[in-house]
């Protein structure tokens, strides 16, 4: 692992496997104790750190590689700057070539590539020249691309309810085609993470602190 002379031994944040090179592995770095603490991006290669990072200073958080291998896609959650990122894999590491204001929040804590667009919590952005495209129109703002073609799952709050849903919306027009509700419970009110499953399943991770990196104390499942 890399060490900064300035912030010492740098860890990992994310990580991200190439769908092309199953020895080539992306990771998102940061430091212990620093604000923000988001390092360089780097790339490995048969378990080699290669010597082309990115910035230590606007680094990504939240990564994901693209369908062929040839850039990954990252997202800074720390400061206001919210930039969205395509980085191009290289031989020897990862290069920065673009950057936009992204969507999403200090509470983005995911990233998904398709080949209809990347999302990043409610909107989809086309790739690689990261153009919006639309954003969906539900309350919370987190959205997963469904295992289901041309969907996202997205969590949203009913109006005038203190109930949420899981709003299933069409990635390409962002029409709500369903909203299954779930009643949020006490201690249980706060979502950490939704993660889309095979056939039409979601699992929402559920706990009472709303620090993500809290211990969940439920699993609920939906299909």
């Amino acid at each position: 692992r890399p060490n900064e002379p300035s912030y010492g031994q740098l860890f990992a944040a994310k990580v991200a496997v190439s769908p092309t090179d199953p020895d080539v592995v992306a990771v998102s770095m940061f430091g212990a104790n620093v604000s923000p603490s988001h390092r360089p991006g780097a790339l490995i290669r048969a378990g080699v750190l290669q010597p082309t990072m990115t910035s230590s200073y606007t680094g990504s958080n939240v990564i994901a590689f693209d369908g062929n291998g040839q850039y990954v896609y990252g997202f800074n959650n720390e400061s206001t700057e919210f930039g969205l990122r395509r980085l191009a894999v290289l031989a020897d590491g990862l290069e920065e070539e673009l950057v936009v204001t992204g969507a999403g929040s200090f509470q983005t804590q995911t990233l998904d590539w398709s080949p209809n667009g990347l999302v990043l919590d409610r909107a989809v952005y086309r790739t690689p020249d990261l153009t919006l495209l639309g954003t969906a129109n539900v309350e919370d703002g987190r959205c997963r691309l469904h295992t289901v073609p041309n969907r996202l799952v997205c969590v949203t709050r009913l109006p005038g309810s203190t109930d949420e849903a899981l709003a299933v919306v069409d990635a390409t027009s962002f029409v709500i085609q369903s909203t299954p509700i779930y009643r949020r419970e006490v201690g249980r009110s706060t979502l950490s993470s939704l993660v889309p499953g095979p056939a039409g399943q979601v699992a929402m991770r559920m706990k009472a602190e709303l620090d993500y990196r809290s211990a969940a104390d439920a699993v609920w499942l939906f299909t």
